[in-house]
């Protein structure tokens, strides 16, 4: 069931649109034309339709309010933000899906039309999370956070009979690595025979040595463990694809910052390896030989590739 259908400007529209128009107002569905009516049908002689040629028409500035005017804006963002993209899908239970399409951290506040429970779904780890909310007048109300290309799934229900955790997050003491490490090269065709190793005492971004490189960056190290309950390993910033080895066992891959995991139970008191290998796009390599019609972009824009961040 659709109650709002907006069409953008268009001077003229398909007759399969006008004839969809038709059908839908016949329903509870409101039709908005964008600026202007259509003058015509692009693909046929039929005239439009009564209800294409009666339907109101508002300019884009004036379309916030009208959704607000009419209570179709169900979600609310404070502050609002261009880049962020939602979908509320009702079904069994209403779902709430997030996405930050920017290239900044978006912080603030989420309004949701719900007085139930509301939890966290994690697709990527296939886990269930708590999440701290208030219930106002209004609604629920919850903080966001969302790094450049992540994506929140939130489920307002009470909470289902099976396990709940809560996110992983930075506490404790840092313990930074004391040793220098050693960084080598392997293109994604070759892999795993990695090369050109080389010891750093910092993390750079590896497209400044090598433009054109394209594959996978690994960091070897070791560190001491003292035994202590909880051990996370946090990668503020790498680009693209990260997956983390301890002591040869693979905590699994992640795929946005901030690389958080928690390898209480890969590591050992004494001493113990790390493995980071960081699997970068196709971008540099691409570049020199770009798809029909583009042209070769200036090295300098490609994305960085390898740890950028700290580890």
């Amino acid at each position: 069931n659709y109650s709002l259908l907006i069409v953008p400007y268009a001077q003229f529209i398909p007759l399969a649109l006008n004839s969809g128009i038709e059908r839908l107002a016949k329903t509870d569905c409101k039709i908005i034309f964008l600026e202007s009516l259509p003058e015509g049908i692009s693909d046929s002689d039929t005239p439009l339709s009564e209800s294409v040629l009666h339907a109101k028409v508002l300019a884009l500035s004036e379309l916030k309010d009208y959704l607000q005017s009419e209570k179709l804006q169900k979600l609310q963002l404070s502050p609002e933000n261009k880049a962020i993209r939602y979908l509320h899908y009702q079904g069994e239970n209403d779902v709430y899906y997030f996405v930050n399409e920017g290239d900044m951290i978006y912080k603030g506040k989420g309004i949701l039309p719900n007085s139930v429970g509301l939890y966290a779904y994690d697709a990527w780890n296939n886990q269930l999370y708590q999440v701290e909310y208030k219930k106002t007048a209004v609604g629920i109300e919850l903080e966001l956070e969302l790094q450049p290309g992540e994506s929140c799934i939130l489920v307002a229900d009470q909470l289902p009979n099976m396990e709940v955790g809560k996110k992983l997050q930075v506490e404790g003491e840092k313990q930074a690595f004391d040793r220098e490490w050693e960084r080598s090269l392997c293109r994604s065709i070759d892999y795993p025979q990695f090369q050109n190793n080389k010891k750093i005492t910092s993390f750079k971004n590896v497209g400044e040595e090598e433009p054109e490189f394209s594959g996978f960056i690994a960091y070897e190290n070791q560190f001491d463990h003292n035994g202590s309950n909880k051990a996370i390993l946090e990668i503020t910033n790498a680009y693209e694809g990260v997956e983390v080895f301890i002591n040869e066992e693979s905590t699994g891959i992640q795929i946005l910052p901030p690389y958080l995991y928690d390898i209480s139970e890969l590591v050992s008191v004494g001493k113990n390896t790390i493995r980071i290998e960081v699997a970068t796009t196709l971008e540099r390599e691409r570049n020199k030989d770009p798809l029909r019609g583009q042209e070769p972009k200036d090295i300098t824009e490609c994305r960085p590739t390898g740890i950028v961040g700290e580890v």
